[in-house]
């Protein structure tokens, strides 16, 4: 087992060199000069080339590329042109927002999707699986960015401004003016409110999928002879799904 994972690590960094070898070559091929962020474009020569000696970016390609290299290697990650500051604090700030975001669309998302797809296999065939199943095709298919500015314009903007429903979902931020101020539960139910339309626009098309897949997986298992087996002792048919079928699936 030692051996296998030694081999897959080992295996590993030949692709990881050349996804990192491609990110500096997309990086360096776009359009743009990093010097125009720092200084503008109306900035004299002799600043822009000041500013690219330090920088480095007035050496050839390769050299720029080892010293990137090298950077990667021992965790450099350099400084931020739009935020002043170096790349590791800014990626620290915005870790612990991220990580919370990405759990609960994460949570929603399995717990929403294993419930749906059960249901559907339970009851395959029927106007419900028809109708959720279309509705998760549509989720399914829909861009993401696209279904996250619906979310907003109708569950925030038009919920607050044109229906003026008691409860509305911020459209931006984490937390509120006064954050700090607030008490306990205040507290959550405030960065619940702010999670609640990012982590609905994550999960929805993460959720369509693992519903499908639950259907399928679900499906299968029910028409198992162990299955009918369970049935056949008289076992109720929530017992039969959560404890038979389910766990197989």
């Amino acid at each position: 087992m030692t051996r296998y994972v030694l081999r897959r690590m080992l295996g590993a960094v030949p692709l990881l060199l050349g996804v990192v070898t491609l990110v500096f070559l997309v990086v360096h091929a776009a359009p743009g000069d990093p010097v125009d962020i720092l200084v503008g474009p109306r900035s004299s020569p002799e600043a822009r080339e000041e500013l690219r000696a330090v920088y480095g970016l007035d050496r050839p390609l390769a050299v720029q590329y080892l010293a990137w290299l090298r950077a990667f290697v021992t965790g450099d990650l350099g400084e931020s042109f739009t935020h002043h500051a170096p790349v590791r604090e800014v990626l620290a700030a915005f870790l612990p927002n991220t990580l919370l975001l990405g759990a609960c669309a994460l949570a929603l998302s399995f717990i929403a999707g294993i419930l749906i797809g059960t249901l559907q296999a339970v009851r395959r065939g029927t106007l419900f699986d028809s109708v959720t199943g279309s509705a998760l095709l549509f989720f399914y298919s829909m861009p993401s960015f696209w279904l996250a500015l619906m979310l907003v314009l109708t569950l925030s903007l038009f919920a607050r401004n044109v229906w003026h429903w008691p409860v509305w979902f911020p459209a931006s931020g984490m937390v509120p003016v006064g954050y700090e101020s607030l008490g306990g539960v205040d507290r959550i139910l405030a960065r619940a409110r702010h999670l609640f339309l990012p982590t609905l626009s994550l999960s929805l098309i993460l959720t369509a999928e693992i519903a499908r897949y639950t259907r399928s997986s679900v499906a299968e298992v029910l028409d198992v002879d162990f299955v009918r087996t369970a049935r056949a002792k008289g076992l109720p048919e929530w017992r039969v799904v959560l404890g038979h079928a389910l766990p197989n699936a």
